[in-house]
């Protein structure tokens, strides 16, 4: 189903090849450029500005609740502080040269959650990760191709979890009180032709909202059956991920990426690469959870 009203509105220029993580903190949009290495911020006072830039790949970043940042650098994880500089540095165990991390976030518990991939987007060297508030490192899976979306249900029993070759949206039954996982199956088969399942997020109802790369849309999936409720097209081919924030978390922010497109494709396609965002009545979201690392 095509959702032809509201439209989403355009908030940046074109500035990310590979536009990432959404993240509505301290009254602003965070987002990062993963290839560049580079953390923005979208604030109503100054617009959207650079916050800092690392040598290395920035696959997201996860407010602490003491405040700064955890950030997915390269292959290993490192604290930041609220201006973005790097302090101290965690290596993940299975990670090296060829892998970087890529999307995280926090559990109500304040536990993170990262996955990595292949540099190169190519076999299965991913793992999925939870680092507990005292530091210890929990592999959680093994051979993904690339580890992508993740998000909880409500009432956080449920685990949502995209490893993008699969194709699908999977679902593990979530235990809060020590983070571990249930059996993995699928909550919703998306066809090769719609797009490549990317980032995601949970609204307050339990609907899950799912980037499509390559789908030129979010697909807006019912959290009890994963049944495809809502498509909403966005004028870019690459669209990456999507996250609430805005004063009452009714706002659906979405990045995009530019980077797999060739000059045509960037002729074709001139706001790839910008953020965007997206209301929808009645459709709220809730605040991120913090890390307590």
């Amino acid at each position: 189903m095509i959702n032809n009203s509201p439209q989403p509105k355009r908030l940046t220029s074109p500035c990310a090849a590979l536009g990432e993580g959404p993240v509505w903190h301290q009254d602003a949009l965070w987002w990062v450029d993963i290839e560049a290495g580079a953390l923005y911020c979208n604030a109503s006072d100054d617009g959207c500005r650079l916050v800092t830039r690392f040598g290395d790949s920035l696959g997201c970043v996860i407010p602490r609740a003491g405040g700064g940042w955890i950030a997915g650098h390269g292959s290993r994880l490192a604290w930041l502080g609220a201006d973005g500089c790097a302090g101290k540095f965690m290596d993940l165990p299975r990670e090296s040269a060829l892998t970087r991390c890529n999307d995280g976030k926090a559990d109500a518990a304040g536990r993170v959650w990262i996955g990595t991939m292949a540099r190169n987007a190519q076999g299965a060297l991913g793992s999925l990760y939870r680092i507990d508030p005292d530091a210890s490192v929990h592999v959680m899976l093994t051979g993904l191709g690339i580890a992508n979306g993740l998000a909880w249900s409500p009432d956080g029993r449920l685990f949502y979890f995209v490893d993008s070759p699969r194709q699908e949206v999977s679902v593990f039954e979530f235990d809060p009180r020590n983070g571990e996982l249930g059996e993995r199956r699928a909550f919703a088969a998306i066809l090769p032709e719609m797009g490549i399942p990317d980032g995601l997020t949970v609204d307050s109802s339990g609907d899950l909202w799912l980037a499509l790369w390559g789908g030129a849309s979010v697909l807006r999936l019912d959290g009890k059956t994963g049944q495809i409720l809502n498509r909403y097209p966005l004028p870019v081919p690459h669209v990456t991920s999507c996250g609430w924030g805005g004063s009452d978390f009714s706002t659906l922010y979405i990045t995009t990426a530019s980077t797999a497109l060739d000059e045509a494709g960037r002729a074709a396609h001139p706001d790839a690469g910008a953020l965007f965002s997206l209301r929808i009545p009645g459709i709220t979201g809730s605040p991120v959870t913090l890390a307590n690392l």
